[in-house]
């Protein structure tokens, strides 16, 4: 009776595409930077500049829902897995906020309406990792490209005037996480991922308008995320690294 011979051993070996999904947390600071005429004008005091710009530097935090895809390919030499990864996830990530500061600095009421969302993200990433046979532990870190929104308006009562406008673009910044994988059957494997997203901050400039164009405010917003997902993905196997 002839023997069957047994399985090869499992190798990580090969690229995969797959699909990812769970939940994001956003965190978004917003600031708002005075010049131009605010700081040349007689009679705008420090303490008027500083609390309008306070009252048009919120912090907005949103939850949402993450889902996409991945392709990527590992080398294993050892215990030792090297890999690539690019993926593109939908993020429903949106906040906005209200503040208003009555008599700011001693100057008149003031108030700020700030509205943010992040829709997508792309990232391309390396990683390295240790196997022990089906189970794979490993790092993440690199590229991340998030497309966002930003619109803010502040509002200057004793003037019936403000300063208001918005953006739409892709930024870039960095991302950094780790997860695990685990092969379950034949080619499919099944994995839990956290990232940590840093999309900088972007910017633009508003006239206070009507009648006051040469007063500025830039305002700014710094976006990051966190992203907790499982994922499951096909591997399609090469042979191995001798």
């Amino acid at each position: 009776m002839a023997l069957k011979a047994p399985p090869p051993p499992f190798t990580w070996n090969g690229c995969y595409v797959g699909i990812d999904g769970g939940g994001a947390h956003g965190h978004v600071r917003a600031t708002d930077t005075l010049g131009g005429a605010w700081l040349t004008t007689p009679g705008v005091t420090p303490a008027e500049i500083a609390a309008i710009q306070a009252n048009g530097s919120p912090t907005m935090d949103d939850d949402g829902l993450q889902g996409g895809a991945q392709i990527g390919c590992n080398w294993q030499t050892g215990p030792v897995v090297f890999g690539i990864e690019a993926d593109g996830s939908y993020l429903g990530l949106s906040n906005s906020q209200f503040t208003f500061t009555p008599a700011a600095g001693g100057g008149g009421n003031v108030s700020n309406a700030a509205a943010e969302s992040t829709n997508a993200l792309f990232t391309i990433r390396p990683r390295l990792g240790f196997a022990a046979q089906n189970a794979l532990f490993y790092v993440t870190g690199g590229f991340a490209e998030g497309h966002v929104t930003f619109a803010d308006t502040q509002t200057y009562f004793a003037t019936t005037s403000a300063a208001s406008g918005q953006l739409q673009r892709w930024i870039g910044g960095w991302t950094v996480g780790g997860g695990v994988e685990y092969a379950i059957i034949s080619n499919w494997i099944i994995g839990a991922e956290y990232l940590h997203v840093d999309l900088r901050s972007t910017s633009f400039t508003a006239p206070v308008l009507p009648g006051f164009a040469t007063f500025l405010d830039t305002f700014s917003a710094r976006f990051t995320e966190d992203i907790f997902r499982a994922r499951v993905s096909y591997k399609f196997d090469w042979a191995p690294i001798k």
